[in-house]
């Protein structure tokens, strides 16, 4: 919480208006069973929008009102026409957001050099720029394919 910024010692916490009934777990269910099918869904829109970016996830909320779309790209891209086909397609309210190859990496897990999951999606919350001093202190070789991580920007300073 610290690292965050938030102050427990308030009383500014959100209340807690039930206990989630039967039917709230199952519509919950179905709506972490539909994300898998409306990102591959979505992922076949934008290439027929011919649209240089990559569905990455979509995570609906709790009560199926709200789907976010997680995408990464290189350049600013005009996506209301895809919001307008993935509102007429999944009925429900569409957001989305572009986030960078380190957090894609945090987002879909995997392992890592050393052969454990990796860091971003366990412990590292905060990504700070790495550079290549950052190796030649630790007298490590300046072999790009050993200094890149699995999001293909250098590897985070506890990986070096």
């Amino acid at each position: 919480m610290k690292r965050r910024g938030i102050n427990y010692n308030t009383k500014d916490f959100k209340k807690v208006y039930r206990k989630a009934r039967t039917t709230d777990i199952e519509k919950w269910i179905t709506s972490v069973e539909k994300e898998n099918p409306t990102m591959y869904k979505a992922r076949e829109i934008a290439a027929k929008l011919n649209l240089k970016m990559k569905i990455n996830d979509v995570e609906y909320q709790g009560d199926d009102t709200k789907a976010i779309f997680y995408y990464t790209a290189d350049e600013r891209i005009d996506f209301r026409e895809l919001i307008k086909l993935l509102a007429d397609d999944f009925k429900t309210r569409i957001e989305m957001r572009q986030i960078g190859v380190r957090q894609e990496a945090s987002r879909l897990g995997g392992l890592g050099s050393c052969g454990r999951e990796l860091c971003c999606c366990t412990w590292l919350t905060n990504f700070n720029s790495v550079t290549t001093n950052a190796a030649r202190i630790q007298q490590l070789s300046l072999n790009p394919q050993k200094l890149a991580g699995q999001c293909g920007k250098l590897k985070c300073l506890p990986q070096l």
